[in-house]
């Protein structure tokens, strides 16, 4: 997972990593 969120698509998924960390 990129936290950085690069992508579009990864950025949604981003939200839902930091909220784990």
């Amino acid at each position: 997972m990129d936290i950085n969120g690069d992508e579009v698509s990864d950025f949604t998924e981003s939200e839902e990593s930091i909220a784990m960390l």
